[in-house]
């Protein structure tokens, strides 16, 4: 697919797999509803829908055998800036405006429990922009 679009050829690929349309794509557009609500480059679109930056927690299951995962998450909702959400069961991502001011805190939290789990900074994706369309929704 590349190979056409490194010869200056257009490719309309339709997929539910977001992550795919991400690594792959310049510009999408997001149907909604049979309506096209966003459309632009991905970056962009997750920048524009979603102004923070996401801080991802993976635990294996050594954690829940040494502690108590919910006392952890409970802490962890206590810290200043951020917002928690257990994405899985050994995975917790923190919402914020400024992920390195708030690691320096989530490793003091850690020390605490001397555990010390993969820590991922990053910026949403369209997966988590989807996921803000659908919940405006639902409102």
């Amino acid at each position: 697919m590349k190979e056409y679009v490194e010869k200056g050829k257009s490719v309309l690929l339709t997929s539910q797999n977001l992550a795919e349309i991400e690594s792959l794509s310049d510009r999408v557009a997001i149907l909604h509803g049979g309506k096209i609500v966003e459309i632009g480059r991905p970056r962009i679109i997750s920048k524009r829908l979603l102004e923070y930056e996401i801080i991802d927690i993976k635990f294996d299951e050594k954690f829940n055998r040494i502690t108590k995962f919910n006392e952890f998450f409970f802490e962890l909702q206590e810290l200043d800036g951020g917002i928690a959400d257990k994405s899985s069961n050994r995975t917790i991502r923190l919402r914020c405006s400024h992920a390195y001011d708030i690691v320096s805190n989530l490793i003091t939290l850690l020390k605490k429990y001397s555990y010390f789990p993969l820590i991922e900074v990053g910026k949403p994706n369209l997966q988590d922009a989807l996921k803000r369309l659908e919940q405006e929704e639902e409102r």
